[in-house]
């Protein structure tokens, strides 16, 4: 029986480390200054902050930009924020505390304005009117949901992100990140544990 209390404890153990399915929180980090730096650089990869990305409605999803003023200083702020979208938006809506005003164009590959640094095209940029380390807004739509925006920027030499950032009052001009994939040893250490409980109970 103690076996397999540990058994279990081990199991759900690794599930909190592994994101559920349609779970309503996204986490991506910025952690790629693709502006100032480039491979090999120390400063290239750090840990520059992170976006949250969570469903506040079926039609609505929250963004939090969190930068680290470890890392960026205390004076770090965000101006501008780049992101992308896996399908197009009729009507796509704009919410924030700070009067930020919103630009996009889903596939867009000709405005200078969704291109970050020159460099990489983008869908949408939020510009912020008050810069600070922390920013959030909402945008709302038709069945909008966090995955609708896990696309790629494309035609950059400097690298494809799923984000960007301007950041103000610092050493980094533009910061990117993608999504972290969850390493396929724990989703199979996961499935592996699944079974061995299954088993034990069976033979219990």
């Amino acid at each position: 029986m103690k076996k397999f209390l540990t058994m279990q404890a081990l199991f759900f153990l690794i599930l909190s480390f592994v994101p559920a399915t349609g779970s309503a929180a996204l986490i991506i980090p910025l952690d790629t200054a693709f502006s100032e730096y480039g491979p090999g650089d120390p400063l290239y990869k750090a840990d520059y902050g992170n976006v949250t990305i969570e469903n506040q409605t079926l039609n609505s999803v929250k963004f939090t930009i969190e930068l680290n003023t470890d890392t960026l200083g205390d004076e770090a702020s965000v101006s501008k924020f780049y992101f992308n979208t896996t399908k197009e938006f009729n009507d796509l809506i704009l919410t924030s505390p700070d009067s930020a005003t919103l630009s996009y164009a889903f596939n867009n590959d000709t405005n200078s304005l969704y291109k970050p640094d020159g460099d990489g095209y983008f869908d949408g940029v939020i510009n912020f009117r008050t810069v600070k380390s922390t920013q959030t807004f909402v945008l709302s739509d038709t069945n909008l949901d966090e995955t609708d925006f896990l696309a790629q920027s494309f035609g950059g030499d400097k690298g494809h992100f799923t984000i960007a950032a301007q950041i103000k009052k610092g050493d980094v001009g533009y910061v990117g990140g993608n999504p972290v994939p969850i390493p396929s040893t724990i989703l199979l250490l996961g499935t592996g544990l699944v079974g061995l409980v299954a088993f034990r109970r069976k033979k219990q």
